[in-house]
C-alpha cells in the first residue's frame, strides 16, 4: 500500500477487496459490484470518515443496504431474463491462480457458488454473508434487513443449508486446461467435437447465458450425450470453433477459455470437475453485456 495515503483512508482501502467480492456475490455483476463500493466510500466519507472498531463489519452492512436495495429495483428485469442467467465473469490470469487459491473462503466466487446464491432469496444471501463470513452479529443484521433478529437466524439457516448440500466442484490445474483446449483446436481442424466425450462426466451440466441478444440454449443441458450432440450442432451449425482465437484464462477462480470470433463476437467458458476429475459442469456465457472486460 502506498505511503502517501491518508491513515483514515486506509481503514477502507484495507477491507476493499473484501468488500468488493461481498458485492459481487451479491449481486452477480463485477461492474455493479464497483459502483456499489465506490458509493459506500462516499457514504463513509460524507459521514466525517469515522474510524469503527470492525472495518469490515462496518462497511459490510453499508454495502449490504446497498446491494439490497439496487436488488429490489431490478428484481422485474431479473425475473424476465431471456435463458439462463450467469454471473458476469470475472477475469484474472492464469498466473494468479495459485495466489487466488490460498485466499480465505470468504473470498470465495466460484460459479459453482454463485450459482448456489443466485438460488437464494437476497434476504438469504445477506444474512448468510454477513453472518457467517463477516461475523456480524444477527442482532445488527436484523437493523439492515429489517427483520427480527430470529427471523434473521432462519434465513441465514437457510442458507446455509443450501451452500452446504451443493455438490462439492474442484477447479482444473493447468494441464486439464490444456487437455480441454486441445480438444477445441482439434475440433478446428476437422469439426469433430465427439473427442470431448472422454473428459467429461455422464451427469455433466451445460450452462448458457447468451441474455436473449445472441443465440445459447435457453435452457441447461444434462447428461454427457446431449452436451456433445449439442456442442457438435453448433460446430455445424455455425463452424465454431473454426474460425475462433482460443486463449488461456481463469475466471472467477476457475479453469476458463476464452472464445474471440472473426465476428467480434466473445465468448467465456468456465468449466469445473468431479471429483473423480471429469469435467461436472460448463458455464458458458455469450450475452455481450456482460463481456465488456473480455472484448
Amino acid at each position: 500500500m502506498r505511503d502517501d495515503i491518508r491513515t483514515e483512508d486506509r481503514v477502507y482501502l484495507e477491507v476493499r477487496g473484501k468488500l468488493l467480492r461481498l458485492a459481487y456475490r451479491m449481486l452477480g455483476s463485477a461492474s455493479e459490484a464497483e459502483d456499489v463500493v465506490q458509493e459506500a466510500w462516499i457514504r463513509w466519507q460524507s459521514a466525517g470518515k469515522p474510524a469503527p472498531d470492525a472495518p469490515m463489519a462496518y462497511f459490510s452492512k453499508i454495502v449490504t443496504r446497498i446491494c439490497l436495495d439496487h436488488l429490489r429495483k431490478v428484481s422485474t428485469k431479473r425475473e424476465k431474463y431471456v435463458g439462463t442467467w450467469l454471473p458476469e465473469p470475472v477475469v484474472a490470469e492464469w498466473s494468479l491462480q495459485s495466489q487466488e487459491a490460498e485466499e480465505l473462503e470468504e473470498l470465495d466466487i466460484s460459479y459453482a457458488l454463485m450459482m448456489v446464491m443466485e438460488r437464494l432469496t437476497p434476504l438469504e444471501r445477506a444474512a448468510f454473508l454477513l453472518h457467517d463470513l463477516f461475523e456480524v452479529s444477527f442482532k445488527d443484521i436484523a437493523e439492515i434487513l429489517e427483520r427480527t433478529p430470529a427471523t434473521c437466524r432462519k434465513l441465514a439457516t437457510r442458507a446455509r443449508e443450501n451452500v452446504e448440500r451443493a455438490e462439492k466442484r474442484h477447479s482444473a490445474d493447468e494441464a486439464e486446461l490444456g487437455k480441454l483446449l486441445s480438444v477445441f483446436l482439434s475440433a478446428r481442424q476437422s469439426g469433430d467435437i465427439t473427442p470431448l466425450a472422454s473428459l467429461l462426466s455422464e451427469t455433466v451440466i451445460f450452462y448458457s447465458d447468451g441474455g436473449g441478444k445472441i443465440p445459447a440454449a435457453l435452457n441447461p443441458i444434462y447428461g454427457r450425450d446431449k452436451v456433445i450432440r449439442f456442442l457438435q450442432g453448433i460446430a455445424q451449425k455455425f463452424d465454431f470453433p473454426g474460425r475462433t482465437e482460443i486463449t488461456l484464462s481463469q475466471i472467477n477462480g476457475s479453469a476458463a477459455l476464452i472464445f474471440h470470433e472473426e465476428t467480434g463476437e466473445v465468448q467465456s467458458l468456465v468449466f469445473d470437475l468431479d471429483e473423480k476429475g471429469k469435467i461436472a459442469t460448463f458455464y458458458t456465457v455469450r450475452n455481450p453485456d456482460k463481456l465488456q472486460a473480455l472484448m
